[in-house]
């Protein structure tokens, strides 16, 4: 069962041999109710997300703002709320997150900054 979807229609599973149908959410759709509803609750997942969502997409916040879905303010909030990122406590939580790649990992250790600096950006 899916949520409501936001931005994309939910996509079809085309991959797994299933006598059901299975759908997932979109990349655009997660991220967007990661920032829209969990902006200041800094997960440790939620920031790898967003920030690997980033990476694979350097356009896809400027693309959830268009899509009036998020909007500025609720970027302005996430920015706020990474500044007060307990660190420590983040790279804890990584060790449950495992990335799989040194690249990933790397993209791990730098979420803060490359969430922050895709926000600055947008020239909020």
């Amino acid at each position: 069962m899916l949520n409501e979807a936001i931005i994309n229609k939910p996509i079809k599973n085309k991959i797994l041999d299933l006598n059901y149908e299975l759908f997932y959410e979109s990349i655009e759709d997660i991220i967007a109710k990661k920032i829209k509803y969990r902006k200041q609750d800094n997960l440790t997942r939620d920031i790898f997300d967003i920030a690997m969502a980033i990476f694979f997409d350097k356009e896809i916040i400027k693309n959830l703002v268009f899509s009036r879905f998020i909007s500025f303010d609720d970027l302005e909030i996430l920015n706020s709320s990474l500044d007060r990122l307990d660190e420590k406590k983040y790279i804890l939580e990584l060790e449950k997150i495992e990335p799989q790649t040194k690249e990933f990992e790397n993209i791990a250790l730098n979420s803060k900054n490359i969430i922050q600096k895709n926000i600055q950006s947008l020239e909020i």
